[in-house]
């Protein structure tokens, strides 16, 4: 079994004779002016609220975790410790102890737990207590050139001179300690305390903060406490577990430096868009693993998927897995450039994923990635995806047939989660890259048909909707409308999906006595329906018609657009009078529920 401590260690105990090193695969130092203040005011509180005895052990201050794991490197007179968690907190600590060290120079305790020093001499120090590889060492040497010169100590640093010469130079390091040392010496009222009070802080620090320190000789027992502690109440990020072994299947064929840039690399282009976050292309990559292996099974937690024996991220060359996870980012960037719409071909695709996307619901995004990730282009030169041409044509058809099988599966309303089961039933099928999908046959496996009679859809569509649901149905309304075009012209499509909303035809607002021939539970009907829904480009504000010639005033607006869609035109040449009778809403209605679900029930069997 693997040896684990766990203890309560002052800050003293913590640093003394230990050297920590902060492992490559760790992300930069990231602490900011704002976590540096909260450290300052909890601690400069505690300070002050100590009983006159400064020696007294009634009151401690805790101040978090750290993991570390034994290192294989050595250094004299010290043991060395990698850090798995709580690199944050120490190099802050470093700062916070380096700035009071300017002022207290001559203190033994303070230097022993800032600098490596020689056992016979603590004035011949070679170097800080802690050390990073992060950034092939850069990190190290922009902390250790912040803090100090072997020659000179307390030599004022240039930061743009360092940043040049120190790759990757972090100027988070000196912000901060220039942040410590102001709270000191204030720039302009100069010193906030006296060096008694000085002294008296230090010892406080070091005999009275604790941290509990959890240490393991095992990698992979660290990495595990790593994903179950928390820290200030949030999970920590499953992405450092997983970048601590990718890094250690890298290390064993001796490629650091090219997974540390690989995965750079990955962090750089997840962070152009907003939309996108590294768990949820790890929470892909688990899907299409899944699939590939025709694995149907519930979803589960990622970090207990890829311990798992079979999916294991060990069990796997490194470069493999990055270069799926590579493009599966750039997939989601070809999927964010199509939902643009900015060339007129993508309009199409643009109104289908935004269907998909009133869902509410994640597993369609799933499929869509199984179905792309075979058939997309990765030219790794220029690190671009791309959808190979002979498959866009392809790529419509499945939308088409993905909002098939996905509204199905909702109205169906089968169980907790069916969607998602449902979609993890269609993921091998997607992700082989078959040219003809089986959608008939899953859908079948899925008891679609059974859960839902014709009937039964029928109804739904007409009064069992509501909400981001009915806004999904009115944009495949349009979608149809420009469909049933003799000659379909992607411009009849709203160019810009970011800017559609949905217009009543019969507002909210209007009464009976604005239309005698609507009695007023009619009128509260009619209102609720999908038949009075028009999806609408528009930048500015929908003028509302509450007057009793409202749909006279609703065409007049509706004919000024700028940009109209089929399915507006086909309105507009549709309802020429200048009132709108009951009769001619309910055949509106009826059209549109007989559009969506003809629709719905037959799937496009073209070859994928």
């Amino acid at each position: 079994m693997d040896k684990i401590d766990a203890k309560y260690a002052s800050i003293k105990s913590i640093f003394q004779s230990i050297v920590y090193t902060i492992p490559s695969y760790q992300r930069p130092y990231r602490w900011e002016e704002g976590q540096c203040e909260t450290l300052w005011s909890d601690l400069e509180e505690f300070f002050f609220n100590q009983d006159e005895s400064i020696t007294s052990i009634d009151r401690t201050y805790f101040l978090g975790n750290i993991i570390t794991v034994d290192s294989d490197e050595k250094k004299p007179n010290n043991e060395v410790f990698e850090v798995i968690d709580g690199q944050q907190r120490l190099t802050t600590l470093t700062l916070f102890l380096y700035a009071l060290y300017e002022h207290l120079p001559e203190h033994v305790t303070l230097k022993q737990v800032l600098f490596q020093t020689e056992p016979d001499s603590i004035d011949e120090y070679f170097g800080l207590r802690i050390e990073s590889k992060v950034n092939g060492k850069s990190e190290f040497y922009h902390l250790h050139n912040t803090l100090f010169d072997i020659n000179q100590p307390f030599k004022k640093v240039d930061l743009e001179s360092l940043s040049k010469h120190i790759p990757f130079a972090n100027p988070n390091f000196h912000q901060n300690l220039e942040f410590f040392k102001a709270k000191i010496c204030d720039p302009e009222n100069g010193m906030q305390y006296t060096k008694d009070e000085l002294k008296q802080w230090v010892n406080v620090i070091l005999s009275k903060v604790f941290l509990l320190k959890i240490h393991t000789d095992n990698q992979d027992s660290a990495l595990n406490i790593f994903t179950t502690i928390n820290d200030r109440g949030l999970p920590l990020d499953a992405g450092e577990r997983f970048k601590a072994e990718l890094y250690l299947k890298a290390e064993e064929d001796h490629q650091e430096e090219a997974f540390i840039e690989a995965w750079d690399a990955l962090l750089e282009g997840v962070d152009e868009f907003k939309e996108l976050s590294l768990v949820a292309i790890f929470r892909s990559h688990m899907h299409l693993l899944k699939a590939k292996q025709t694995d149907i099974s519930d979803e589960m937690g990622l970090v207990k998927f890829f311990q798992s024996s079979a999916y294991s991220l060990k069990s796997r060359y490194w470069r493999d897995t990055m270069d799926d996870l590579q493009k599966i980012l750039g997939t989601e960037s070809w999927l964010l450039e199509q939902k643009q719409g900015k060339e007129r071909d993508h309009r199409t695709t643009a109104l289908l994923l935004s269907i998909l996307e009133s869902s509410k619901k994640e597993a369609p995004k799933y499929a869509i990635i199984a179905y792309l990730f075979p058939r997309m282009e990765h030219n790794k030169e220029s690190n671009k995806v791309y959808l190979r041409k002979e498959y866009y044509r392809s790529f419509i058809d499945f939308l088409e047939n993905l909002i098939r099988f996905t509204y199905y599966s909702l109205f169906a309303k089968k169980g907790k989660d069916s969607l998602r089961a449902d979609i993890i039933r269609l993921l091998p099928e997607l992700v082989s890259g078959n040219k003809n999908i089986k959608w008939n046959d899953i859908a079948s496996e899925c008891k679609h048909k059974d859960a839902l009679s014709n009937d039964a859809l029928k109804k739904i569509l007409d009064t069992g909707i509501s909400g981001h649901t009915l806004k999904a149905m009115a944009m495949l309304r349009t979608y149809l409308a420009y469909k049933q075009e003799s000659t379909p012209n992607p411009k009849l499509l709203p160019s810009n999906v970011a800017k559609i909303k949905f217009d009543q035809i019969i507002p909210k607002e209007l009464k009976p006595e604005d239309n005698e021939s609507i009695a007023k539970r009619d009128l509260i009907n009619m209102q609720k329906k999908i038949g009075n829904l028009l999806v609408i480009e528009e930048s500015g504000k929908i003028p509302k018609f509450t007057r009793s010639d409202w749909f006279s005033q609703k065409r007049i607006y509706l004919d000024a657009l700028e940009h109209k869609t089929a399915e507006i035109i086909q309105f507009l040449e549709t309802f020429t009078e200048e009132n709108w009778s009951k009769e001619q809403f309910l055949e509106h209605q009826k059209n549109s529920v007989s559009k969506i679900y003809n629709f719905l029930r037959n799937y496009n069997m073209s070859t994928f």
